[in-house]
């Protein structure tokens, strides 16, 4: 007989049988778990030796009694399994999951799709193989998403508050980690914590976020001055507050393969990175590591 929800996950994850599971015990909020629980727990990261059908039988799953709030009790012990970045969000989110099963079923309108290559584990499934068909990353289910950005190897998410989350390659750092590891799996972008993100978009290996503030903060390729830092350098990857829009509230970004431009919220348009074509609209072809004030 599972106890609490960490026993229930265990019995998930030893099985294989997830969505299973969840449809047959009686869990306020089934489906939000499975939403969870099927991405993260079903890798092979996470795999186990699996049940027989007889042990499976003995624990009497069917049976369990789970409360939303086991997660949020188990989340020290979940920590060593899930990461401390996600068990947080996880743990906070579901904190409100008694007051949105209220509400109904996922609105649909809040779903994430991905799908295409995946060799660095771009689409966030916690693998690197490439489903065919769109696959609903299910781990955002029910969240109000504000943002996202993709770049060629690596994925963000803006929720509303601010949080940003990133998954992919990182070999510049463009996860916004202050470090060069990938992921498989959307985790919160941990040197980015201490902003909150109002705005995100993704080039070629760098990611470009605005504060709610409306500073522009940069990470990852520079190699043709992406980052708008003054200098073209291979990358960085700890994330740097651009000085040049200090008194220029920004308000959006848009990101190239490797050509970045920001939009002040007086209007003013602003370009940097990559003009091998003129796609800065300077007038000429050269590569320019600081921001540039567009004329007409």
């Amino acid at each position: 007989m599972t106890k609490n929800a960490w026993d229930l996950i265990q019995v998930m994850v030893k099985s294989g049988k997830t969505k299973e599971v969840i449809q047959s015990a009686k869990i306020p909020g089934g489906s939000k778990w499975a939403s969870f629980a099927v991405p993260i727990f079903e890798t092979p990261r996470y795999s186990v030796p699996k049940y027989t059908a007889e042990e499976f039988v003995r624990d009497g799953i069917s049976e369990a009694q789970v409360s939303a709030s086991d997660f949020e009790q188990e989340a020290a012990r979940a920590k060593k399994y899930l990461g401390e970045s996600l068990t947080e969000y996880l743990t906070d989110k579901k904190k409100e999951l008694g007051k949105k099963e209220k509400k109904g079923p996922t609105d649909d309108r809040r779903l994430i799709y991905t799908f295409g290559m995946n060799d660095h584990g771009q689409l966030g499934y916690g693998d690197k193989s490439a489903p065919l068909p769109p696959k609903s990353l299910s781990i955002f289910n029910g969240l109000e998403i504000v943002g996202i950005g993709v770049g060629k190897s690596h994925s963000c998410v803006l929720i509303k508050g601010g949080e940003l989350f990133s998954w992919g390659s990182a070999d510049c750092g463009e996860l916004g980690n202050a470090n060069l590891k990938g992921s498989i799996l959307p985790n919160r972008a941990e040197a980015l914590k201490k902003y909150r993100i109002s705005a995100v978009d993704c080039g070629d290996g760098y990611t470009v976020v605005v504060s709610h503030e409306g500073a522009v903060i940069v990470v990852g390729a520079n190699d043709v001055g992406q980052l708008g830092i003054g200098e073209f350098s291979p990358y960085n990857h700890i994330p740097i507050e651009l000085d040049h829009f200090h008194d220029i509230p920004i308000a959006s970004v848009y990101c190239g393969t490797n050509s970045t431009f920001a939009c002040a919220k007086s209007g003013t348009f602003f370009a940097w990175g990559g003009n091998e074509c003129g796609q800065l609209g300077l007038g000429d072809q050269v590569n320019r590591p600081y921001p540039e004030e567009l004329k007409a």
